[in-house]
């Protein structure tokens, strides 16, 4: 598909800023470049499997994204599942934190219609990623599935589990905000120790991409 309709670009640009998601996060994504994300929003053409992909990680119709014809959010089939995208990242629970990795394709994690809807979350601001490494053991193990809430950014005083950017990787850890402003990077596991980000530096040192919300075993 080199030639979609008229707006295509537009689609793709508003999809970006309303999931709140940077060009290089979706050029990850789907396996490419932030360049070829540049060319889309240029007006310039994309093949049929990488507009599937793309839609699939904003969450829409790729008809829609194509043609803007048609129902835009992505479908909840008769059993009354829900389809998350699931990134092709990994995001390190261990010493060293683990690069964006860009070579996997997009594939989704169900879930019924009733785990959103009596948690208050949206389906649209919810992806799923893979842990890796053994820091946040035994709460999460290497290879587990993360249901991550892209609308919760904001640490606060008690401990939850976020994923975070680090410069040009990813994270999985508990974080909290001291009353100093400074983040406290805590990890399950207790050989791991803590990790200190003062309050000058952390709004430039993370990006904190979103609350960890659910965690899916790999063999439970």
């Amino acid at each position: 598909m080199k030639n979609v309709e008229n707006g295509f670009a537009e689609r793709l640009l508003e999809l970006l800023h309303e999931r709140k998601i940077r060009r290089r996060e979706l050029a990850a994504i789907v396996g490419v470049t932030p360049a070829n994300v540049g060319f889309w929003l240029q007006g310039q053409g994309i093949s049929a499997d990488r507009l599937v992909k793309v839609a699939a990680a904003l969450g829409v119709q790729p008809s829609w994204l194509a043609t803007g014809q048609g129902s835009r959010e992505a479908s909840v089939d008769d059993a009354g599942y829900i389809c998350v995208p699931e990134y092709g990242w990994a995001v390190g629970a261990g010493a060293q934190p683990l690069p964006f990795d860009s070579d996997h394709d997009v594939n989704v994690l169900c879930y019924h219609r009733r785990f959103f809807e009596s948690r208050g979350l949206d389906l649209h601001q919810c992806i799923v990623v893979t842990a890796a490494g053994d820091s946040m053991e035994p709460l999460i193990y290497s290879g587990d599935k993360l249901l991550v809430d892209r609308s919760r950014t904001q640490p606060g005083a008690e401990n939850a589990i976020y994923v975070f950017s680090d410069e040009q990787s990813l994270r999985v850890k508990f974080l909290r905000c001291r009353t100093d402003r400074a983040l406290v990077i805590h990890s399950a596991n207790p050989v791991y120790t803590d990790e200190i980000v003062p309050a000058e530096s952390a709004e430039t040192a993370l990006r904190v991409l979103g609350r960890v919300v659910d965690v899916h075993h790999l063999f439970m």
